[in-house]
């Protein structure tokens, strides 16, 4: 290839996207166009407790649509509870799966849309290469920003009877609407802004370095960080903060959109096998991990870290390389050290005599494969050494 052409790149994304505050009110218009009847999937309290659930239900009956809910999903979902709700869905008749508040929720509807019909149980089903194509419509709304499912068309479930947290993704399981409306995030506890915030960030700082990485990846990382960086420590301390609140939904979308194709690194690959162990928050084990992956692959990605904090105006545009490389790691450490963020996976509950066979489980996933930098068993294992005490 010629120095200054470009390279061939395929970007999948969602049909249509619906974005800014109150635009929760459009889902009847969004729900109408995909069927009559339809499943709202959410977590065990906060959509409820706030009155919202209750809102959406009347908007939809009143647009003359039939609606059940699934209210059982838990942070770090498992292959039982994608079971349950498909189960919802068939006896229902839905037409049309509704996601509604964090990941987790979000991830469990993407999944029980896509094996509505599958002939193998979700367990089995996350052992078996190749998930089938999605045949039902799909509206993912969140209500935290921070894990951008609402543009990705992977779902990561836990399967307890294993002991195994993995992947499944397919084109189709992108979303027909990401309806994302920051006014929903306002209730986010500081707690779950923090977490859920640094997960987006790390997103976009993976994404762009990663092997899968192309130019529009790059673009949709870039301002991703430069949205993140600019609104999470005003999204924590003043929840209500609506600039805040919607830089930081969009940061989180565009994330979203560069993560789904560019893919990620070992950050990821190992933040699932960790948080199979602790229970911990996921963004929270992967802001714990960050600092020691880039320090792994400062070698492979030097340049490109350089470029996007000159980009962002943490470093003078004639800064060497590693100058503005560090000034990005150290302008991500300080926010983590703001908003809180333990030091050290010790901390979040890890044992030391885990940390072996969190480094092997690491190197199956498709994340760790996509890292910057090759990633052997005994690599991943420093990593965990270094990220340990923190």
């Amino acid at each position: 290839m010629e120095p200054n052409c470009l390279p061939t790149f395929t970007l999948h994304t969602v049909r249509k996207v619906v974005f800014g505050w109150g635009e929760i009110a459009a889902l009847p218009r969004e729900v109408g166009a995909l069927g009559r009847r339809v499943l709202l999937v959410t977590g065990w309290r906060s959509l409820q407790a706030s009155g919202r659930l209750g809102a959406i239900r009347t908007s939809l009956a009143e647009a003359g649509l039939q609606s059940e809910c699934f209210e059982g999903v838990e942070p770090e979902p498992s292959t039982g509870t994608v079971e349950r709700a498909r189960e919802q869905a068939l006896a229902f008749g839905a037409e049309a799966l509704v996601g509604i508040g964090g990941g987790s929720s979000l991830d469990v509807a993407r999944a029980a849309a896509g094996l509505l019909r599958d002939d193998l149980p979700v367990a089995d089903r996350l052992a078996v290469a190749g998930e089938p194509a999605r045949e039902v419509g799909l509206i993912l709304c969140p209500t935290t920003s921070g894990t951008g499912s609402e543009a990705t068309m992977t779902t990561v479930l836990t399967d307890h009877a294993r002991g195994i947290k993995s992947s499944l993704r397919h084109p189709t399981w992108l979303a027909d609407v990401a309806l994302v409306d920051p006014e929903l995030t306002v209730t986010a506890p500081p707690a779950v802004t923090a977490a859920t915030g640094l997960d987006a960030l790390v997103q976009a700082l993976e994404s762009y370095v990663s092997r899968g990485a192309n130019p529009a990846t790059d673009a949709l990382a870039e301002e991703a960080a430069r949205l993140l960086f600019e609104s999470l420590e005003t999204a924590w301390r003043d929840g209500e903060c609506r600039w805040a609140r919607e830089k930081a939904s969009l940061g989180s979308l565009l994330a979203g959109m560069a993560l789904s194709n560019a893919r990620l690194g070992l950050v990821h690959g190992l933040a699932h096998p960790v948080g199979v162990r602790t229970k911990a928050a996921h963004g929270l084990v992967c802001a714990v991990l960050l600092e020691a992956v880039l320090t792994f692959n400062r070698s492979a990605c030097e340049e490109k870290l350089a470029r996007l904090s000159r980009r962002l105006g943490l470093s003078s545009h004639d800064a060497p390389d590693a100058m503005a490389a560090d000034a990005l790691v150290a302008r991500t450490l300080a926010l983590r050290r703001t908003l809180g963020v333990t030091q050290g996976l010790s901390d979040l509950g890890l044992d030391l005599d885990d940390l072996g066979a969190v480094a092997r489980e690491s190197l199956s996933s498709g994340s760790t494969k996509a890292n910057p930098r090759p990633v052997s068993a005994s690599d991943a294992l420093a990593v965990l050494r270094a990220a340990f005490e923190g």
